[in-house]
């Protein structure tokens, strides 16, 4: 048997280890445990974690990058600067943003897009707002209803999907 400290202390690593690394308190599954020591991302951290994301930053979507999510589905956001100063270097101070306000900053994939989809959508003055995919339209564009109620229609290369659960389960 060990000493108290020494099994304690074991048992923290253990615990520390069988939780996932990117804070969202998910645990590994106890067979997968022996086989694979040490720390390890849950599938949407390792995701998402390092991403670059468009999230909501108070009433507009602004780029940023996940450095951290939470157990209540919170991003971790590192504000891009390229707003107030034009460049892409990291500097405004990082803030928690819920998931659903939130999509990965790459373009939608044509596939995934179906109607009934929320989205964020590159609107003509070059920010994205919250939209709807209404249904298809011809030549790659999809046709969408913002929440002020606009509809328009859009190509796939200004579409985001927010973060919703069929997304991150559709990249298990």
């Amino acid at each position: 048997t060990l000493p108290p400290q020494k099994r304690a202390r074991e048992e923290a690593q253990e615990r520390d280890e069988a939780d996932c690394s990117g804070g969202c308190g998910e645990r590994r599954a106890a067979a997968a445990y022996p086989a694979e020591p040490g720390p390890w991302r849950c599938t949407k951290c390792e995701k998402l974690i390092g991403c670059e994301v468009i999230a909501r930053r108070g009433r507009e979507y602004e780029r940023g990058v996940v450095q951290q999510r939470d157990r209540n589905s919170q991003l971790l956001v590192q504000w891009w600067e390229e707003a107030a100063t034009g460049s892409n270097e990291k500097g405004l101070a990082p803030e928690w943003v819920a998931e659903r306000h939130a999509a990965l900053a790459a373009p939608a994939d044509g596939e995934r897009v179906r109607r009934g989809m929320a989205v964020l959508a590159e609107w003509v003055d070059g920010r994205f707002y919250c939209a709807t995919v209404q249904g298809g339209a011809a030549q790659a564009r999809v046709l969408l209803q913002f929440e002020d109620g606009l509809r328009y229609e859009a190509g796939l290369d200004a579409l985001r999907p927010l973060l919703d659960k069929p997304l991150l389960q559709a990249a298990h």
